[in-house]
């Protein structure tokens, strides 16, 4: 689909917001459509605050022509990466073959080339994002900020902050 290079690239691009910019934290789960300053990329940005796992959400962008899951964060959420890696896997994915994360340990996935669209994932710490734990309702706000300045969404999300 793309080159791990093309997939960093459009995580890069200036993004606008199409429609609402509102996301409210009482919904289980909040869509954004986001615009492009190239006009043959569309891209959306999902949440998922999760009602019964206190703390826990998802953040997840993906190109919206395509479907392809470009980045997407975990809090309170499992997985596993492949068991086994190939020749081309990026190696600050090497160390994390077959790495099981738990419930308690926050993760970033990553679309790699020649993979399923994130099924790699990194430690939270590891990847270098701003918040690394949630474990009050404030952090949900800093961590869809920092997530919305991540994939460079140019406005300012509206958090509906009468939370959970």
């Amino acid at each position: 689909m793309y080159s791990d290079e093309e997939a960093e690239e459009l995580l890069e691009i200036p993004k606008h917001v199409d429609g609402e910019n509102k996301v409210d934290l009482k919904q289980s789960r909040s869509r954004i459509n986001l615009l492009s300053e190239d006009e043959n990329y569309r891209f959306i940005l999902d949440l998922h605050v999760n009602k019964k796992i206190e703390f826990k959400l998802s953040l997840h962008h993906q190109e919206n022509q395509t479907y392809v899951g470009l980045l997407r964060i975990d809090y309170k959420g499992r997985h596993t990466n492949p068991a086994e890696g190939r020749e081309s896997l990026p190696h600050r994915f090497k160390p994390f073959i077959g790495k099981c994360f738990d419930i308690d340990e926050p993760h970033v996935h990553c679309y790699v080339a020649g993979y399923k669209p994130l099924v790699w994932a990194l430690p939270i710490k590891t990847y270098g994002f701003a918040v690394t734990t949630i474990s009050e309702h404030g952090h949900y706000m800093d961590a869809i900020k920092h997530f919305a300045e991540k994939i460079n969404i140019r406005e300012e999300l509206e958090i509906q902050s009468s939370l959970l």
